[in-house]
């Protein structure tokens, strides 16, 4: 699936814009503040993943200058790609007031149905920090790989969070949880079992992956249950729980040296790999949906030199896929590799 076109009205810093998009890479320039990753986020709104913040600061920055009752409207055509031998085309409204109301082909959509119709992986800023950073961002991307996988997964994980807060509740008010143990341990485990799952599935020749805590003898849920029962007195000072789904951790180990990569490799080499683990993810979608992903990557060549950054160009090249990526500077590599990508080539500069 690729995206052909997006039209963004009363959006952040756009007034009315049409974009037409390449099949294949998109080069998205701009200084600070022009709007490059306002259009990413826009993306992240019409494929399923929601506003970066809050939705009241979608409106126009210029609202004052609008009619207030202006809607903030994305619209967005989606197709097959130039390999497909169909030549179909959809249609995505993202209409946004103190909600954002979806539609795909004039009828509503929810966030987890059109996940399904366009994948899609985002690049951030904090996926930087995906090798070394904290827990909750690895957590973060399997979650979201997850969420694409298993269609359930993310109205399971907010019902784990919602049982998560409740006990958090009754510890604080000094009450017996004991109600919420069979929820938590289920909800809990079935989602530490999907994250484990999705993990089996990619495969790379240079590093392994493995969630941890690691279990073997049981399932997650019974898992739980046992560290629940034996950590049960550290809850009760600690006034929240001591074990459960978000306290997963996954490690990335290089093959090469069997070293973990966040102490191993130096931050260029780690944005790299996180290049190579985010490709991975995308192949296991296409191999599990049948649609290939459409990839966005911010400012993906920051701090990596002219070799670095020939190697990400040459690896998105690889894979004939929709990407996106936004950059500052308009460097000399970016167009050393147009040939290279077979699909399309597309540079969008922002005023």
């Amino acid at each position: 699936m690729i995206f052909e076109n997006l039209s963004a009205i009363n959006f952040r810093n756009f007034d009315s814009r049409k974009f037409i998009w390449s099949t294949n890479l998109n080069l998205i320039i701009g200084k600070n503040a022009s709007g490059k990753t306002n259009l990413l986020e826009a993306f992240s709104i019409l494929s399923g993943w929601g506003a970066f913040g809050k939705i009241r600061d979608l409106q126009n920055w210029n609202h004052h200058s609008l009619n207030q009752n202006q809607n903030t409207l994305l619209n967005a055509n989606i197709g097959q790609g130039v390999r497909s031998a169909q030549n179909l085309s959809s249609y995505i409204q993202a209409k946004i007031s103190s909600q954002i109301s979806l539609r795909f082909n004039e009828k509503r959509i929810s966030n987890t149905e059109l996940r399904l119709e366009i994948p899609t992986i985002f690049f951030s800023p904090t996926s930087v920090n995906l090798i070394d950073g904290a827990p909750s961002i690895r957590r973060s991307f399997l979650n979201k790989l997850c969420a694409i996988i298993f269609p359930a997964f993310a109205k399971r994980l907010c019902e784990f969070r919602f049982i998560t807060r409740n006990r958090i509740d009754l510890l604080r008010k000094n009450r017996p949880v004991s109600a919420t143990d069979i929820p938590f341990c289920k909800l809990g485990g079935w989602i530490m079992d999907a994250r484990r799952r999705v993990l089996t599935q990619i495969s790379h020749n240079d590093f392994t992956l493995k969630l941890i805590p690691e279990i073997h003898d049981s399932s997650s849920a019974e898992f739980l249950f046992r560290e629940i029962q034996r950590t049960s007195q550290r809850e009760r000072y600690a006034l929240h729980p001591i074990v459960g789904a978000n306290y997963d951790d996954l490690q990335i180990t290089l093959k090469s040296n069997s070293k973990p990569a966040a102490i191993a490799l130096s931050r260029g080499q780690k944005r790299k790999l996180t290049l190579e683990l985010i490709i991975s993810a995308a192949e296991l979608i296409a191999k599990t949906l049948g649609k290939n992903p459409v990839l966005f990557f911010d400012d993906l060549f920051a701090e990596l030199d002219p070799e670095n950054r020939a190697f990400s160009l040459r690896k998105l090249a690889q894979t004939n896929w929709q990407c996106f990526v936004t950059s500052p500077e308009n460097f000399a590599e970016l167009h050393a590799f147009r040939n290279d990508f077979e699909a399309g080539f597309r540079e969008l500069v922002l005023d």
